[in-house]
């Protein structure tokens, strides 16, 4: 009775990339371009075999000097997967597998496969919510409130002061500023070490004349129940049917003032309310 054909394919999880010389490598992880003794990764497939002689050619794998972590992945139909590790380039698997003599395998060529590992490399993203550019602090030791949507957020700091997590995408640290041009620094790190910066320059100026130069208004409206609000960066209270007022500090000659709204989602609104001093603010 003639022999039965055993076949195999030969696939690389990994780069292949050319053998001989000084630039022979394998595709294991540890594998490293220019080693005179390259480590390939390698998954076979041999057809033609019963289960048992499937095992035991495992079995045998793992008894070849050349091969380390040999596994008999699957068998299915006559069909064997295995997974395995060679030493040296694996361009000579074939002519070592030939010497194999019971059973007798056949090269039929084989198939590559490139793996690659995703790993996030974009920094996080942030955005200065208060104080607003255009509007002098008057007080020294004040909040700065940050907007970083990215979910997977380690740290945030200001000025060297760790940022607590707020609410949704919002963060938010007290730091202290002396008077004149400042500078606001944050960083943002996430899980991954990305490290988001950002860097905006305020005017301070804690002195009488500019404390006299503050009036206070009233800020009201209706949101969803179990929102946050906050007005000029502080949080209002908001009652169980969604109704807010605060009292807010505007310099004189502001004409607006922002209200931020985060809906029970942690999904940020922004509105803009015009002032008349000494009167409540309409919505």
């Amino acid at each position: 009775m003639p022999a039965l054909r055993r076949t195999f394919l030969l696939a690389l999880s990994g780069l292949l990339l050319a053998c001989g010389g000084r630039r022979a490598t394998g595709t294991a992880r540890e594998a490293m371009i220019g080693t005179s003794d390259p480590i390939s990764h390698v998954e076979v497939t041999i057809s033609g075999l019963s289960q048992a002689d499937a095992q035991k050619l495992e079995r045998q794998f793992k008894n070849e000097g050349y091969l380390r972590n040999a596994l008999l992945k699957s068998y299915l139909a006559g069909k064997a997967v295995y997974e395995m590790d060679v030493r040296g380039c694996e361009c000579d698997l074939p002519a070592r597998f030939a010497q194999i003599v019971h059973p007798g395998l056949r090269y039929e060529g084989r198939t590559t496969r490139i793996a690659y590992t995703a790993f996030d490399n974009e920094p996080p993203t942030v955005n200065l919510v208060h104080p607003p550019l255009w509007k002098v602090v008057s007080e020294p030791d004040s909040y700065v409130l940050l907007e970083v949507p990215d979910p997977d957020v380690a740290q945030v700091t200001v000025n060297g002061v760790i940022a607590e997590h707020f609410r949704g995408p919002l963060y938010r640290a007290r730091v202290h500023l002396e008077d004149g041009p400042r500078e606001i620094s944050v960083v943002a790190v996430d899980r991954s070490g990305n490290e988001g910066t950002l860097r905006r320059r305020v005017q301070v100026d804690t002195s009488p004349a500019q404390s006299r130069a503050i009036s206070r208004v009233k800020v009201a409206g209706t949101v969803a129940p179990g929102s946050v609000v906050l007005a000029e960066g502080l949080e209002v209270p908001v009652d169980e049917g969604g109704r807010y007022t605060a009292e807010v500090r505007v310099q004189h000659g502001q004409r607006t003032v922002e209200v931020i709204v985060l809906d029970p989602a942690g999904q940020k609104t922004v509105i803009v309310k015009p002032v008349d001093e000494g009167k409540e603010v309409a919505r």
